[in-house]
């Protein structure tokens, strides 16, 4: 079985529209990863049989590297705090 997965990052607009997330730190991000790119990268991957792939930018890969050495405690709440709505904090 392969499993595939898109984390949490920076994908254009549209993305966040759909999510309901252009009120929140993510969605308000100046720069995102063009979803066409991340959607390629991470079809190529699958293809590949590769077991994971951090695709598009730096700044996401730099993420992505990061986040192999957090707890999963700590990458959830720096989830919920990005994705929660500006207003609301």
């Amino acid at each position: 079985m392969i499993k595939t997965d898109s984390p949490r990052g920076r994908v254009g607009l549209m993305v966040a529209h759909c999510a309901g997330m252009l009120d929140t730190v993510v969605g308000k991000m100046p720069f995102k990863d063009d979803p066409a790119k991340v959607a390629q990268q991470g079809f190529d991957a699958l293809m590949q049989r590769q077991q994971k792939v951090v695709a598009e930018s730096t700044a996401t890969k730099l993420i992505g590297l990061v986040s192999r050495f957090l707890p999963d405690s700590v990458k959830a709440a720096a989830n919920r705090l990005i994705s929660m709505p500006i207003a609301r904090r």
